[in-house]
């Protein structure tokens, strides 16, 4: 009996020291960060707007090799970047202990009228201690998305004939305080229909 409680008191010792060796190992523990978004509580399809995402340093080593992402879901763009580009990613540099920092994006939602879109940022950063180390800090917002800023109407008859000529009205709505400019308007009709 005095064997195995003597085999589990240096089995308990050698864990200790493996754990303490890897908290070393690492720069003790991860760095006390926070990151939060400053965003517009609803937004219309097709205008633009803006994100903010703040990050603090609030622990007590510098953070090095700071940088910043965000990751943007299906249906939102970043302004005057191909609508392909889903994530954009800042260098951020050293951030010092207690230093408070953001960045800025500019954003638009291309598609998804009524609905809800989730931004995800990412905060990646290492410490003075072992740069070797990377660390993480995520946060999530939603946005919600409203009726488009520019609505468009079609009136046309109820029935037509072949080869009778009919009227199509198209009224739009701009639904912002905001003026656009360049507007076009494209219609699509079936080859059979003719100007």
């Amino acid at each position: 009996m005095r064997g195995a409680s003597f085999i589990w008191i240096i089995f308990l010792v050698v864990l200790i020291v493996a754990g303490g060796a890897y908290f070393f190992l690492r720069g003790g523990s991860s760095p006390n960060v926070s990151l939060e978004f400053s965003k517009p509580d609803q937004v219309l399809l097709g205008q633009p707007f803006s994100v903010t995402v703040s990050f603090s340093n609030y622990s007590e080593k510098v953070l090095k090799n700071t940088k910043l992402s965000l990751a943007l879901p299906d249906g939102v763009s970043f302004v005057g970047q191909s609508p392909d580009q889903k994530v954009m990613e800042q260098t951020v540099g050293d951030l010092g202990v207690g230093s408070l920092s953001q960045q800025t994006f500019s954003l638009v939602v291309t598609s998804g009228s009524q609905s809800l879109k989730q931004l995800r940022a990412m905060l990646v950063y290492a410490t003075e201690e072992n740069l070797k180390v990377q660390f993480e800090s995520k946060a999530n917002a939603d946005i919600s998305v409203g009726q488009p800023a520019i609505s468009v109407n079609l009136v046309t008859p109820a029935n037509v004939f072949s080869g009778q000529t009919f009227e199509v009205k198209v009224s739009d709505q701009n639904n912002t305080n905001e003026d656009f400019k360049n507007l076009g308007l494209k219609i699509d009709y079936p080859p059979i229909f003719r100007f």
